[in-house]
């Protein structure tokens, strides 16, 4: 399944990746919203009746075009593919094979490879489980919290994933992240590694922006939410002290704005929220005695002039 928008040229290599692997009769769903690019026209210019196009005839948001594409789905098991990433080599038989071997699991994950879209040095990521032995899908939490686990490194079984995924609609953004600590919070699923395989997801030049914002507002929030339902304490430790440090993060986004009143909000809502950690106490007192510099080494950190 890919959500696309806006990037002809990548969409076509995503989709030609999942085409071309082997082990099981594939079908790839793409819903494109409303992209003013000839994203849709590159797309049936390819030929495969394998992919099936949804149009989107207005722009509807991230959250809606991936709940299109996974509405579409007809297989068993379904991927997650960014409409700029690509699957590697053996990625759809090597996680089949998983399944075939462990047919009580609800997803099997496999390597994550970050790699800039401007060039430079990849950094790759292993799931934090063993490699085709069944562990609790509550592991997935401080995998995720690492890095080690990404939605897209992936495959679900299509019904649940279908059935977590209603559940994310206040994620928007993140609801990869409510994807994943909902399986996490879903008692009674497990999960597994597979190996000889990676996904790839480009990276691209963070800049400040409303998008990086709002990722940082719903990350604290996805976090918060899933932290109640977490029967292990330390996991809802965790994801408390996430839920913290976003809000930090969204604080300097609003300091390199110059908008240092709702930096100060945002810091003291954070104390009030947990006991607390120096690191808080330190931007809290930095934000109030030199705002200046807090502006200046938040700008420069994102590489705003």
């Amino acid at each position: 399944m890919v959500a696309a928008y806006n990037r002809a040229e990548l969409l076509v290599q995503a989709v030609q990746s999942a085409l071309v692997q082997g082990g099981a009769d594939i079908e790839v769903v793409v819903s494109d919203d409303c992209s003013p690019d000839n994203s849709v026209d590159r797309l049936r210019a390819l030929g495969d009746p394998r992919v099936r196009i949804n149009a989107q005839p207005k722009n509807v948001g991230v959250w809606q075009n991936w709940t299109a594409a996974l509405d579409m789905a007809r297989g068993e098991f379904v991927v997650f593919l960014g409409d700029d990433d690509f699957l590697g080599d053996g990625f759809i038989e090597a996680h089949l094979s998983a399944f075939e071997r462990n047919p009580q699991v609800s997803a099997v994950f496999s390597e994550l490879e970050d790699r800039p879209a401007d060039g430079g040095v990849s950094k790759f990521y292993k799931p934090s489980i063993p490699v085709g032995v069944p562990s609790k899908a509550s592991d997935l939490v401080e995998g995720l919290l690492r890095g080690d686990f990404f939605f897209g490194a992936a495959m679900f079984r299509r019904e649940l994933a279908q059935t977590i995924w209603r559940g994310t609609h206040q994620d928007g953004m993140v609801a990869d992240w409510g994807l994943i600590l909902g399986l996490a919070t879903t008692k009674g699923t497990t999960i597994t590694a597979c190996n000889d395989c990676r996904y790839i997801k480009r990276i691209h030049p963070v800049r400040l922006s409303s998008k990086y914002m709002e990722v940082s507002d719903l990350l604290w929030r996805v976090c918060e939410r899933f932290s109640s339902r977490c029967e292990d304490p330390a996991h809802r430790r965790l994801l408390i002290h996430r839920s913290v440090m976003e809000r930090v993060t969204l604080s300097r986004h609003f300091a390199a704005l110059g908008d240092m009143s709702k930096c100060r909000s945002i810091l003291t809502s954070c104390l009030r929220l947990t006991s607390p950690r120096m690191a808080v106490i330190s931007q809290w007192i930095q934000a109030f005695l030199w705002p200046g510099r807090v502006m200046r080494t938040a700008r420069a950190q994102r590489g705003l002039v």
